[in-house]
């Protein structure tokens, strides 16, 4: 699991994080370029930059977490459904908040609490800036399905092109247009929107499993998917009005200066803090989910202690390297010379959050794959509405620098909540902070009613295929049932061994077999890591029942009653029944 967790993070990463990457490319230029006064103005803007983080969270975990469940399943139509049904709504939801933004958009920077001074300057940026939620929801959920079926080549390709296309435009407003502020939100427009022309190909062409369909459009699923991304939404709903809150008392507290270096932190908290958070937690979501739809108990519990400790040495060398260069990154970001030491200190400050949100994603992802959905957006709620604000009014009594300290303090702060959930839940103390998630024992299939292996070789092959058949034998399968869920087993594991392990990559490949008996019937599901095959997209092709190609697919599509392919997480997911 670590090493699933650890290939699936970067590219998470980039989805979650490009709003927060074109709000740093864009607070370097506008602080370098632009001047404080301007910088001051992005930060009143800065809670409405969590609009494009709650939309892009809520579908991109909903659709993952639905996704993982359905790819534990081996539901390949559920899916399609899934894909389709986010699609739509991304872009009819984005498309209706760009409209209120330029619209309204004179109300809203008052109400974002930018003076007078500034509020021409601060409404320019939000009218450029405006398309962006469009464009950049609809990016950020193709990369997410992109990210699903492990096109690192395609996806990477769109970052790239998103992030030069905002630099370049960005100079050429500074240098060229002179447009200020405007030209500043533009920019990031308009590179969100040719990074969604650059995506779009993958889904008319190369994608597997991800087809545009408008038959494929569901209410009910994109209900699902909306009621499991809900707490995705609520995070950075309840930013806007937590982040209200922090201008309050950074502005009463330190005027214009405080401002602009909250920002400046604002911005490098969330290009480097929420882009590891949000590779994080939705590593976290898709793994946990894919656990919970196999009800794979054991993994589930082991897997906290895999993350924390996969994670923490990568967000402890991000907080030592922000720590360390705080200084030179406030000269970067514009800082006046008698102003410097407030900037490092906003930035050292406010990016100690790294280190707790450590413990508290994996019980987090958890509860979400578990169904607990009301329990994340109460916990969420808390801390941003309730623990946080009380952090910051008590810098009031004892100074900015524990405003500037308010998320980490909040987080802790969760933490000890959810040992005092658990004692309450299980009447004792939990063993340990991995403990803290609280899975059910009924989550779980009973040993005997399970039969899992691992093949990496012929051999494998052949013992997992009479290990099978003995199992379906004891579940009171009729024999020759049993024979031919063996038979699939072996001609399957047996054809993936010689087409899809590569010679050359010895050792990489694996095929994890893993089958359930319920209400008297066995489900068989093969997983395995090699380049992508759909073997029924295969046997449409080779229709020809005289070819003698692959016959072990045939034998096992002749035998099963229902065989269905899914590929997601750069693995071919086979589920049979017979």
């Amino acid at each position: 699991m670590r090493q699933l967790l650890l290939s699936l993070l970067p590219i998470q990463a980039l989805a979650f994080g490009l709003p927060a990457i074109n709000l740093l490319l864009n607070g370097f230029v506008v602080g370098h370029y632009l001047g404080a006064s301007a910088l001051a103005a992005v930060g009143f803007i800065a809670p409405l930059s969590s609009l494009s983080s709650m939309l892009n969270s809520m579908l991109s975990n909903g659709s993952q977490i639905r996704s993982g469940q359905d790819l534990g399943r081996g539901d390949r139509e559920g899916m399609a459904k899934i894909f389709n049904s986010t699609i739509a709504f991304a872009l009819a939801a984005g498309l209706f908040l760009t409209l209120i933004l330029m619209t309204f958009n004179r109300g809203i920077v008052s109400l974002m609490g930018a003076s007078a001074e500034l509020t021409k300057i601060t409404r320019a940026y939000l009218l450029g800036m405006a398309p962006s939620i469009l464009f950049g929801v609809l990016f950020s959920v193709m990369l997410s399905f992109m990210q699903l079926e492990r096109a690192e080549k395609e996806s990477g390709a769109a970052v790239i092109v998103l992030v030069a296309v905002n630099t370049v435009l960005n100079f050429l407003n500074v240098y060229v247009l002179h447009w200020g502020l405007f030209g500043a939100g533009l920019s990031t427009s308009l590179a969100n929107f040719i990074a969604v022309a650059v995506s779009l190909p993958y889904f008319l062409r190369k994608s597997p499993s991800f087809r545009f369909s408008l038959r494929k459009i569901d209410f009910m699923t994109l209900k699902s998917v909306l009621y499991i991304g809900m707490p995705s939404a609520i995070l950075p709903a309840c930013g806007i009005v937590r982040d209200r809150i922090l201008n309050y008392f950074v502005f009463t507290l330190g005027g214009t200066p405080a401002m602009a270096a909250m920002t400046v932190a604002h911005n490098i908290t969330t290009a480097v803090g929420w882009t590891l958070e949000g590779g994080y937690s939705g590593s976290a979501n898709l793994i946990t989910s894919v656990l919970v739809g196999e009800r794979d108990i054991e993994s589930l519990r082991a897997l906290p202690k895999t993350m924390v400790t996969a994670m923490f040495p990568i967000y402890g060398a991000a907080y030592a390297l922000i720590f360390l260069f705080a200084r030179p990154l406030a000269l970067l970001f514009g800082a006046e010379t008698e102003y410097i030491g407030l900037y490092a200190l906003a930035i050292r400050c406010s990016n100690l959050w790294f280190l707790t949100n450590t413990l508290k994603t994996p019980t987090l992802a958890i509860y979400r794959a578990l169904g607990r959905i009301g329990l994340v957006n109460a916990f969420q709620m808390l801390t941003l509405l309730v623990l946080s604000p009380l952090a910051m009014a008590s810098g009031m009594l004892f100074g900015l620098p524990v405003v500037y300290n308010a998320d980490w303090i909040a987080e802790a702060l969760l933490i000890i909540v959810f040992s005092v959930y658990y004692t309450i839940r299980r009447g004792r103390l939990p063993d340990s902070i991995f403990k803290l998630t609280d899975i059910p024992d009924t989550l779980a299939v009973p040993s005997a009613d399970r039969f899992s292996a691992t093949i990496r070789n012929v051999a494998d092959a052949m013992q997992a295929s009479g290990g099978i058949t003995d199992f379906c034998k004891r579940k009171g399968l009729p024999p020759r049932t049993a024979m031919l869920y063996g038979l699939c087993v072996e001609e399957l594991a047996v054809d993936t061994l010689f087409h899809g392990f590569s010679r050359d990559k010895k050792g990489m490949y694996s095929i994890e077999l893993r089958a359930i008996c319920e209400n008297g019937e066995v489900t068989l599901m093969l997983r395995d890591n090699c380049p992508h095959f759909d073997p029924n997209e295969w046997l449409a092709i080779h229709a020809d029942p005289d070819d003698e190609r692959s016959l072990g697919i045939r034998l096992a599509a002749k035998s099963a009653k229902e065989m269905n392919y899914t590929s997601a997480l750069g693995m071919n997911v086979v589920t049979i029944r017979i």
